[in-house]
């Protein structure tokens, strides 16, 4: 989340894909904002049909408008782009130091960790969880800050999310991280075929997802995005073909469309009354989706200046700051305000922007400066040693 400057795509950093970020940020937390609501909570959480068919509730949550509350996709969208972020310099750069890497990453990822673990438990000690307040999503907050339940959230070696919920896609964060040799270099091995182990990344998802297998669910997603950063020259060239169309603008208005459709194929499934069991095909395709959307905002030139937009660049610097630190400010004003969910969203929304920009400064920058410091320095003392 650091400089918004528009580079090089093909030097470094992919501007559009920090507002995608942010985008996918904004979506978490609007998702959670709608599960205030007593009947979306049931609905989502129960995997059920959100009313009568055609109906207001029914369009919100069965068709692409739900693209706008999608806070799981959104989850997966970060995942890509967390596999594409961190193999990046990997495969830029020749010299690049793993002794330097993985301090310097743990301090960028943990510090960041700590401090919402530490605002979260603030928040449940100012504001005690006790007693329903109607959402069934909220209800799951009624947690008490134990020793247990915080070293859970700060280490996030044995899952995470107690406390703070978002946590828990930080751990498959951290596992990537620890294992990102042996995903650069399955990337780099197949980078002339990007597209063949994207394929093959999405039939594994859909086996996680059939047999209940986290890590086939989860880890795919972050090899599809070191495929993309290793494979960069390969997917430059797509977007070239498609670009240099006469129906460019056409074509890729087509392929963002079918993103944000499969992304919310799982509710179609709920819509027909296609059984259990075969849902879990659905949330398959929403890894498709999400390749598609990655993909649009690379190349497609619409989405390009929106993501580059100022606004939207401003979202994609708050954006890990605002998925770590929304939810003890949304639940803490959830119960100080019980069954009032419009008010509490009203209030909610601006001031998670501004405790995210908030914690950007305090937090996430320095511990980035400092990840960066602790990186130079351990580069610095091998080169003098050699």
């Amino acid at each position: 989340m650091t400089s918004a400057k528009r580079r090089d795509s093909s030097l470094g950093r992919v501007t559009s894909l920090d507002g995608l970020r942010g985008v996918a940020a904004v979506m978490v937390l609007l998702s959670h904002l709608m599960l205030l609501g007593p009947w979306i909570s049931t609905v989502a959480l129960d995997k059920s049909l959100a009313g009568p068919v055609w109906s207001w509730p029914w369009w919100l949550v069965h068709t692409p408008l739900h693209i706008f509350w999608e806070g799981t996709g959104a989850v997966y969208i970060f995942f890509i782009l967390s596999g594409f972020v961190l193999t990046l310099p990997v495969v830029r750069n020749t010299r690049f130091s793993w002794l330097a890497y993985y301090p310097s990453r743990i301090v960028r990822l943990y510090v960041p960790v700590i401090a919402s673990v530490v605002l979260a438990v603030v928040s449940i000690m100012l504001v005690p969880r006790s007693g329903s307040v109607g959402s069934k999503w909220l209800d799951g907050h009624i947690v008490s800050p134990t020793i247990p339940a915080i070293l859970e959230d700060m280490t996030l070696l044995l899952g995470g999310g107690v406390l703070n919920t978002p946590l828990w896609s930080l751990r498959w964060e951290v596992a990537f991280s620890i294992l990102l040799p042996a995903f650069v270099w399955l990337a780099f091995r197949l980078r002339g075929r990007p597209w063949i182990l994207i394929c093959g990344c999405l039939i594994a998802i859909c086996v996680g997802e059939l047999t209940h297998v986290s890590v086939l669910r989860f880890f795919p997603y972050f090899l599809i995005g070191g495929v993309m950063a290793a494979g960069w020259e390969t997917i430059s060239k797509s977007v070239t073909r498609i670009n240099e169309n006469r129906r460019a603008s056409s074509a890729w208005l087509a392929i963002a469309i079918l993103g944000v459709v499969l992304l919310e194929a799982g509710w179609y499934g709920v819509a027909i009354g296609i059984r259990s069991e075969l849902l879990p095909i659905g949330n398959a395709l929403s890894a498709m989706g999400a390749v598609l959307l990655v993909f649009s905002a690379v190349g497609a030139p619409f989405m390009k200046r929106w993501l580059e937009s100022a606004v939207i660049q401003w979202l994609g610097k708050i954006s890990f700051s605002l998925y770590l630190t929304h939810e003890p400010l949304l639940t803490a004003i959830a119960f100080l305000l019980p069954a009032q969910p419009v008010l509490i969203a009203m209030l909610t929304f601006p001031l998670a922007l501004l405790l995210a920009q908030i914690f950007l400064v305090l937090v996430e920058r320095p511990s980035h400066l400092l990840a960066r410091s602790i990186k130079k320095s351990i580069e610095k003392s091998r080169l003098v040693s050699v």
